[in-house]
């Protein structure tokens, strides 16, 4: 039997705004979207297997109504090189949504979301700095999606021309839909009726949603690092692990990997540039202005970051 196949496909970027979407297009009614949207499947290892695929299809989208445009918001899907290729084995005729940011302040709050988890005690210099003149940053672009080594990845994840590229090497440009975060906060009604029109449904339908900004205050883990440690350590705690079979691991790793976390609206909303030295801020756009380039010339879209729009 032929694998079950999505409509549309929010495939990142990380920290760039995923989660609005998905706040302002779950509601269309006629749009189904699963309640929860980090459900990245293929950037795991079951992703070669259509039997999987097909399970996962049936147990995430088996609410969806008859004749339902079926999407999926997975900002994973911009963080590992395999995911394009293995979706187009599957949905060879998916529409795909990038949502980007200004890949400096996108790897600012990449480095403070996992400061939040515990996974990062560095000041943002240390942990950042040192990637611009590291001499394996093509290993560090060809690791594989997971959260263990997402703090060598602060910026090879902004590369949006070079990861972009990938899939347009997939996917007819006509199939790729690619807005900005900046967009999205200057014009959200026009923003969202154009992904409408694009994913095929009622553009008129305006999401009650539409009036709120999401994850302004971020994200901060319910469970800290160092409890889950201690719970880790526990007898009983292991010796139920050691029972659990690798699928059932599995789903309890993605768990605390990435739905550990409630909002925290104490965090300092600055912008990036009042935190930075400009030094730093330099040397990152420096960093990322070929790529960007190349994002351009990819899309045919001009970047909205004014950071760019000099020594081209």
């Amino acid at each position: 039997m032929a694998p079950r196949i999505l409509d549309f496909i929010v495939i990142g970027a990380q920290k760039a705004g995923t989660t609005a979407l998905h706040r302002y297009l779950s509601p269309h009614p006629a749009i189904f979207l699963p309640s929860e949207k980090e459900l990245p499947f293929f950037c795991g290892q079951r992703a070669d297997d259509n039997v999987s695929w097909t399970s996962f299809f049936e147990e995430h989208y088996r609410r969806a109504a008859y004749g339902a445009v079926l999407g999926k918001v997975t900002p994973h899907y911009m963080m590992d090189k395999r995911v394009p290729w293995r979706i187009a084995s599957v949905m060879p005729g998916i529409k795909l949504i990038a949502i980007l940011r200004h890949p400096v302040e996108r790897a600012f709050s990449h480095y403070r979301h996992l400061v939040r988890l515990g996974l990062e005690n560095r000041s943002f210099n240390n942990a950042v700095l040192p990637l611009l003149n590291r001499n394996d940053v093509e290993n560090i672009r060809n690791l594989p999606f997971g959260l263990e080594h997402q703090n060598l990845q602060y910026l090879v994840l902004g590369e949006y021309g070079r990861i972009l590229e990938m899939y347009y090497g997939q996917f007819h440009r006509k199939q790729i839909m690619v807005i900005f975060s900046d967009e999205l906060k200057r014009d959200r009604l026009r923003v969202v009726q154009d992904l409408f029109a694009f994913i095929g449904v009622d553009l008129e339908f305006v999401p009650a949603t539409l009036g709120k900004e999401y994850n302004v205050g971020g994200e901060r883990a319910i469970i800290s690092r160092e409890r889950i440690s201690e719970l880790k350590r526990h007898a009983i705690v292991k010796l139920v692990w050691n029972a659990c079979p690798p699928w059932l691991k599995s789903k309890v790793r993605l768990f605390f990997i990435y739905h550990n976390t409630r909002e925290d609206n104490n965090k300092d909303n600055r912008d990036p540039r009042q935190l930075l030295d400009r030094s730093a801020w330099t040397d990152l756009c420096d960093y990322f202005r070929a790529d960007v380039l190349a994002l351009e010339g990819l899309t045919g879209k001009e970047v909205p970051w004014n950071d760019f729009k000099n020594k081209r």
